[in-house]
């Protein structure tokens, strides 16, 4: 098991159902050793979270639904405002207006989205694989040898709209709110391959098409983050179908960071 130091930590790949050659506190491996019950209720969790953010999509009036999608000259650029972090010309992109407009714009450029097979024979290949999860996610876990880059990250500052920010999470229990990653385009940007491209994923995967619970598919961080990079001019860029939750399902290797001991 190849290791090798960065930042005071260790890249541990775990492959399941045991880990060997490494010596390991019991929380280290506790979760990537599960029983089938357990598989079973990840998936539940996945289909859940699947529901949840489609549901999100609903927030826009019904009769908007039908908007004609945008041609290639006239894609919507993305700001940084709006209680999402980011607008498409002037909708979230949660609404039903955003999402019908960062749909069309992924469907004319051919964005592919990629099985967790598919994406690790791509990772052999060399096709670089980005995680858009927050960071505190892929420290607990990814896919080997991708990198973390955050669409969104956690509040900094306290100016008034930072603190609005936070207030408005904590009216729903969330301590840890986030807030839109100024320098997401910039950091992935020099990881696209000229000819492989570039991989992202999120916890969930997102989908283009109809899915349980929405006919107009799966809003997801990946797919927000497919849009701006496109926005930004990039090519080549795919999508992990199901995301870490579906990778992580099927038993494949996860690498952790640990403590150098």
């Amino acid at each position: 098991m190849a290791l090798s130091a960065i930042s005071q930590s260790q890249p541990l790949v775990l492959h399941p159902p045991r880990v060997t050659g490494h010596s390991l506190r019991f929380a280290d491996v506790a979760r990537p050793r599960r029983s089938a019950p357990h598989h079973a209720a990840r998936s539940q969790q996945s289909r859940t979270a699947r529901l949840a953010c489609s549901a999100s999509q609903q927030e826009g009036s019904s009769s908007e639904a039908g908007q004609p999608p945008a041609s290639s000259a006239s894609r919507p650029a993305l700001g940084n405002s709006g209680m999402s972090g980011i607008t498409v010309k002037g909708y979230s992109p949660t609404s039903m207006q955003g999402w019908m407009l960062v749909r069309t714009a992924l469907k004319e450029a051919g964005v592919k989205f990629l099985s967790p097979q598919e994406v690790a024979f791509a990772a052999e290949r060399g096709v670089p694989v980005v995680d858009v999860r927050p960071s505190a996610d892929y420290d607990k876990g990814h896919l080997p040898g991708a990198k973390s880059v955050p669409l969104y990250q956690p509040i900094t500052g306290w100016d008034p709209a930072k603190v609005a920010r936070r207030v408005g999470y904590a009216l729903f229990g969330v301590l840890n709110g986030t807030e839109v990653n100024p320098n997401f385009v910039r950091d992935v940007l020099p990881l696209i391959d000229a000819e492989k491209g570039v991989i992202l994923y999120c916890s969930i995967g997102g989908s283009l098409e109809q899915v349980e619970g929405s006919k107009k598919g799966l809003q997801s961080r990946s797919v927000i983050g497919a849009y701006q990079l496109l926005e930004a001019g990039a090519r080549g860029v795919q999508i992990m179908r199901g995301g870490f939750l579906e990778w992580e399902a099927n038993g494949r290797d996860v690498e952790v960071f640990v403590d150098d001991v």
